[in-house]
Parts: structure tokens; sequence; C-alpha cells
């Protein structure tokens, strides 16, 4: 350390301009990360709940039981007396996708598990994959702790919200 103050004053310079160059790097670095980190998840979130009303108010145009609340441009709950079996027909997802412009895929929660049911991204060998199987020996993610899904509360016949 004392070495360093006893150098010459343009070496001194020089190595303070160039920690301050690092730190101001670094510290420009990181600011960016963190605004886009932040961009790219708020859009994320935007764009999935847009794909979700969508899905919601496209499935109640094609069903006539189905009850969709929709409230501020904001998908409250959707709800049908008796939901469909399957999604297998691919009919709901592939217009979901087509009025977003992008790729839809429908997951249905079994214990801590989601199970893929209808997609509509497409596999060379396959027009549009449902319920997929993992491999024999694969071994199950558990969801974090961290992670609640979205969920929405049901509409009921009897009461209003």
């Amino acid at each position: 350390m004392l070495r360093f103050f006893s150098a010459s004053i343009v070496r001194q310079i020089v190595a303070i301009t160039l920690a301050l160059l690092v730190f101001s790097t670094a510290a420009i670095v990181s600011v960016t990360y963190y605004n886009l980190s932040a961009y790219v998840m708020t859009s994320a979130v935007t764009d999935a709940k847009d794909a979700s009303r969508a899905m919601a108010v496209l499935y109640a145009a094609g069903d006539p039981a189905a009850k969709v609340d929709v409230r501020d441009n904001k998908l409250v709950a959707v709800s049908e007396e008796k939901l469909p079996a399957s999604l297998s027909d691919h009919a709901l997802v592939d217009r979901t996708a087509a009025s977003i412009a992008g790729y839809a895929t429908v997951f249905e929660r079994q214990g801590d598990d989601y199970v893929r049911v209808s997609t509509n991204v497409k596999k060379e060998t396959v027009s549009a994959p449902s319920a997929p199987s993992l491999p024999p020996g694969t071994r199950r993610r558990r969801l974090s702790p961290r992670v609640k899904p979205i969920t929405a509360r049901p509409i009921s016949s009897a009461r209003s919200s």
C-alpha cells in the first residue's frame, strides 16, 4: 500500500482511473441487468394475463354453459357447471394462439405436478402433442414453496360476486 503512495503521480492517476472505469462499468452492467430483467418479467406477466383473458373469452364464446367474469379488462374468474373432460381436439388452444399471434398451452394440476393437456406448439412428427409422460426413471421436480399457482375463483350460479 505504501508503495502505491510512493509511486509517481502519473501511475497513481492511471490506477485510480482504471479502478473507476471498472467500478462504473460494473455499476452500469448491474443496473442494466436489473432494469432489463424487471422489464422482461413485467412484460411476460402482462402477456400471460392477456392470453389467459383471451382464452377465457374464446372458451365462453364456444361454450354457452361457461361463465366468464372480466372486470376492468382483467380476468376474474371462469366457471362452468361441468368442465369438459378433455381438450384433445386443440380447437380452443388453436383459436387462442391465433388471436394472440403466439403460442398457447393448457396445463392441468395433478398433485404437485403440472401436466400439459393441450398445446399448439408443433413438433416435426406430431401435430399437437397432449399430456406427455416422462421417460421411465425420470424424477419429477416438486414445486418450489415460493411458486404459487394462479387460480381463479369460480363463479357460483346461485350467488353473485
